[in-house]
C-alpha cells in the first residue's frame, strides 16, 4: 500500500510539473510564436471585446500586434458588460495557438482556454 501511495504521489507531481506555465512576455510570443505554440502562457495587455474582434493588444497605440481571444468562459468576468473591459490593462492566462489567427487572419495568433483574466491597476 505504501508503494502504491508513493507511485500516485510521484505521478501527480509529474503531471503538475509538465503542465507548468511558460514564463514569457507578449513581445516574446510575437517574436517567436513557434516556441510558445500550444503552451500555457501568462501575458499582460489591453483587451477589446467587440463583434468579431475579441483581442488583446500589447499597447493601445499599435493594434497590429494583437492576439485573438477565443474560448473564454464569461464566468471569469466579475462584470459581465464587455464594454467595461475595453481598453483596460489585464493579466491573462491561457494557451497560445499560432495556427488560429482570428477573424480574417488579422491576428498573430490566439489565446485559447483562458482561465484567468484580471484587471491590472
Amino acid at each position: 500500500m505504501k508503494y502504491f501511495l508513493f507511485f500516485c504521489f510521484a505521478l501527480g507531481v509529474h503531471v503538475s510539473y509538465s503542465q507548468q506555465v511558460t514564463d514569457t512576455t507578449f513581445a516574446n510570443i510575437l517574436a517567436d510564436p513557434d516556441k510558445y505554440h500550444r503552451k500555457d502562457v501568462v501575458i499582460f495587455g489591453y483587451v477589446n471585446f467587440e463583434f468579431e474582434g475579441d483581442e488583446i493588444v500589447l499597447d493601445t497605440l499599435n493594434r497590429r500586434n494583437r492576439l485573438w481571444v477565443g474560448d473564454m468562459a464569461t464566468e471569469l468576468l466579475p462584470i459581465k458588460h464587455f464594454q467595461y473591459w475595453n481598453g483596460r490593462r489585464v493579466i491573462m492566462k491561457g494557451v497560445f495557438d499560432k495556427t488560429n489567427r482570428g477573424h480574417m487572419g488579422m491576428s498573430k495568433g490566439t489565446i485559447t482556454n483562458v482561465t484567468v483574466m484580471k484587471l491590472v491597476d
